[in-house]
């Protein structure tokens, strides 16, 4: 949070050695990237270790930033 208002945070989990373990981040909704991959994707490279990882992993544009009516669980 700022003087100046409130800053909206989006929570970031980054998986560690175990796919179950991993760190929760608290981070700037501005400096998140969203990669253009699907969610079974993402599963898919955390399963396999990197293995199925595309040669290319670029943002994807047009995304609408958050808003007050979205939900907490609801899934971008």
């Amino acid at each position: 949070m700022r003087d100046e208002g409130d800053v909206e945070l989006c929570s970031v989990y980054v998986p560690t050695n175990h796919l179950y373990i991993g760190d929760v981040f608290l981070v700037n909704s501005e400096e998140i990237i969203r990669p253009n991959l699907s969610i079974r994707e993402c599963i898919e490279i955390i399963i396999s270790v990197g293995m199925t990882m595309p040669r290319v992993i670029s943002p994807t544009v047009g995304i609408a930033p958050l808003s007050d009516d979205m939900h907490l669980d609801t899934i971008i």
